[in-house]
């Protein structure tokens, strides 16, 4: 930032061999910066034209590749993946679609894959996971049930499970654990709960969320086109995985 300003750099992380930051400038306000070192190699990846800011945060590498949060102007805060290209800097989902913010936080690499604390209209803030994909990014568990939030964090692997902190109405804050596995989608419509079977409580499952009686964060694996719906054909297609087998 020339002059007496101070540009403010923020959240240095490396990724790909690459420094991001969120810097600001009287121009652009506070963006995305990326760096080689270099003047020449050091641009500007502006989210938010003019100088709004898209107030970039939560800075986070996975496997060479960036995640963080940002607004854009047309999306409140959400999910953005980047390689350091204007071209290869993205949203990943608008998770909390309107003018609502999904809010991720925690953002943390476990196993290759981005696993974070993200809210949801009708589930509340939850655990999710993305590989940097719109298809690859869904609710993994929903602790509090319904619209109350869990607000999970601290995401650490130890072994073959994933810990956290996070609470529900019953217990208040204590330690969680997922199976490392949950965090690789099933792709057998209907397997709630990812173990390679559909079971008839996960059928009835699917019904009521069919009906509006549970919200489809209820039973992501139901959802096969991830429209945020579960139709009759999604049903016959989870009876026929309970019938003949997944896979």
């Amino acid at each position: 930032m020339p002059g007496s300003e101070s540009s403010s750099p923020e959240n240095l992380v490396e990724a790909a061999g690459l420094l991001f930051l969120s810097a600001w400038n009287r121009a652009h306000g506070r963006e995305l910066w990326v760096s080689d070192g270099s003047e020449g190699g050091t641009m500007l990846l502006d989210l938010e034209p003019g100088n709004g800011s898209s107030a970039p945060k939560n800075l986070t590498d996975v496997g060479g590749t960036l995640f963080f949060s940002a607004y854009d102007g047309v999306h409140s805060g959400e999910l953005w993946t980047s390689d350091g290209t204007a071209a290869g800097t993205m949203l990943v989902e608008d998770i909390n679609p309107g003018a609502g913010s999904s809010h991720p936080e925690a953002l943390t690499n476990i196993d290759g894959r981005l696993v974070f604390r993200a809210c949801k209209t009708g589930s509340g803030c939850e655990v999710w996971v993305s590989d940097g994909t719109e298809e690859g990014t869904w609710q993994v568990a929903e602790v509090a049930t319904g619209t109350t939030s869990s607000n999970p964090s601290r995401f650490v692997r130890s072994g073959s499970l994933v810990y956290f902190s996070t609470e529900d109405p019953l217990h208040g804050a204590e330690l969680w654990a997922i199976p490392l596995s949950a965090l690789e989608r099933t792709t057998c419509t209907g397997d709630c709960g990812n173990d390679g079977d559909v079971t008839i409580d996960e059928l009835i499952t699917l019904v009521n969320i069919a009906l509006g009686n549970m919200p489809v964060t209820t039973c992501e694996a139901g959802d096969a086109n991830h429209d945020d719906e579960i139709t009759v054909d999604e049903i016959l297609s989870a009876v026929n995985s309970a019938l003949n087998g997944c896979g």
